[in-house]
């Protein structure tokens, strides 16, 4: 599988960085991406040495480029504005979600199963995207997409476009899997 514009398209509107390569394995600079075509991308230098030894704007390849994205498990990581992302969502999604801490320093944000507030629940062959929970011991809930396998034992509550929004607004790889597929880099574990 190659990057395709398809798979930068929903997070060009809300600033995307990346890392241009010069070859494979051999990173040239950091850069923010600021415009495209269908096989190109416009992009800015960030760090000054570039900017003024071949101006402060280039077009890369496509292939030349590596965007920068969040994995799914930073969704319980408190974010630079101080939010955590899934309790956000499930302020959009309007569930009251509470706060679990778990032996080993884990925390999750999730709702109690037996609560009858909870709404509408949906099969999985009729949405393409959910929100998914498990009943069991503790209850918790994570984002799973196609890319992750469905337990049979789950329920499923919508996706909204409004958290859609909000996870490329926040460049979360949650559409393509592009940092498991080496397409893309995991912020997280960049310096």
């Amino acid at each position: 599988m190659e990057l395709e514009l398809k798979h930068l398209a929903p997070y060009l509107p809300y600033g995307l960085k990346g890392i241009a390569y010069v070859s494979k394995d051999i990173a040239l600079d950091y850069v923010d991406i600021i415009g495209c075509n269908r096989s190109e991308l416009y992009c800015e230098y960030t760090s000054e040495r570039y900017k003024n030894m071949s101006g402060t704007r280039k077009w890369f390849d496509l292939y030349e480029v590596k965007p920068i994205l969040l994995p799914i498990s930073s969704l319980y990581t408190e974010m630079e504005d101080g939010k955590v992302p899934m309790k956000v969502i499930g302020e959009m999604l309007e569930y009251d979600l509470k706060k679990y801490t778990y032996d080993d320093g884990d925390v999750f944000y999730g709702f109690d199963l037996t609560d009858a507030s909870i709404p509408y629940k949906v099969p999985m062959e009729d949405r393409e995207i959910y929100f998914i929970y498990f009943d069991s011991q503790s209850h918790w809930f994570y984002m799973v997409n196609q890319f992750l396998e469905v337990d049979s034992n789950c329920e499923h509550i919508p996706f909204s476009l409004e958290v859609a929004d909000y996870l490329d607004s926040l460049h979360f790889d949650w559409r393509y899997g592009l940092i498991d597929k080496g397409l893309a880099l995991d912020k997280t574990k960049i310096k």
